[in-house]
């Protein structure tokens, strides 16, 4: 299970088949497909996301992806997520998912 720690901005390298993601290549549903299992971690409680809804595309360029989409929480109710998908200068491939609400 991946993990975003209190402050939820934590970057978790993803890889699929040991090849790095392309932001560039990726669309906000693979994002969102991506992001589900992940928990947010806060000083009280711990939530999984355990679906995303209608991920759209708020941001593009060759090097980020930004999306947003409702996320189904173990804890219940819906919350509005930033899912942000990004490549830093050596390559490697980050995400960052931050709620809104």
């Amino acid at each position: 299970m991946k993990k975003i720690t209190a402050s939820v901005f934590v970057m978790c390298c993803l890889l699929v088949a040991c090849v790095p993601l392309n932001p560039a290549e990726m669309t906000c549903e693979e994002v969102g497909t991506r992001t589900v299992g992940m928990v947010l971690e806060s000083a009280f409680a711990k939530y999984e996301i355990l679906k995303v809804f209608a991920p759209t595309e708020v941001n593009r360029n060759s090097d980020e992806l930004i999306c947003e989409g409702e996320a189904m929480f173990s804890s219940g109710p819906r919350r509005t997520i930033q899912m942000r998908l990004w490549a830093d200068e050596d390559g490697d491939t980050w995400l960052n998912v931050d709620p809104l609400e």
